[in-house]
């Protein structure tokens, strides 16, 4: 006879020994066990009608499963996608920072030229 087990629980003998019940379905128990007082409590016969509803629904979440799992395979080959994208934009942007970091030398030398040309700075109202 097969067992359904609600709750986790440690049921204790008057000779001192225990014995533990886990949630699940569970095979047959010892018949000292069965005859504890609060073994009804936790654990309930499984008949053919309640295995039946119990795995009815299995088919069901086995292509969920599936789904979800081909789903997560789906997200996970993005992430790769996406990490190799980021990783070759740092590369291209460190490359222009340093490209940059070289350009602004030549910049400045026209800047410091136009800055003391005296015909730019007719019109700004200073005398």
């Amino acid at each position: 006879m097969k067992y359904i087990v609600s709750g986790a629980v440690v049921l204790r003998f008057d000779d001192g020994t225990s014995f533990s019940l886990t949630p699940g379905i569970h095979d047959d128990f010892p018949a000292k066990v069965k005859t504890h007082w609060a073994f009804g409590s936790y654990a309930e016969k499984l008949t053919d009608d309640n295995a039946a509803a119990l795995t009815a629904g299995d088919d069901d979440l086995k292509a969920q499963l599936a789904a979800l799992t081909e789903t997560n395979a789906d997200l996970t080959n993005q992430l790769t996608a996406r990490d190799t994208e980021l990783d070759d934009l740092k590369a291209q942007l460190a490359a222009l920072t340093e490209t940059q970091a070289d350009a602004p030398a030549a910049d400045t030398a026209t800047d410091a030229t136009a800055s003391t040309d005296p015909s730019k700075d007719k019109g700004n109202g200073k005398k």
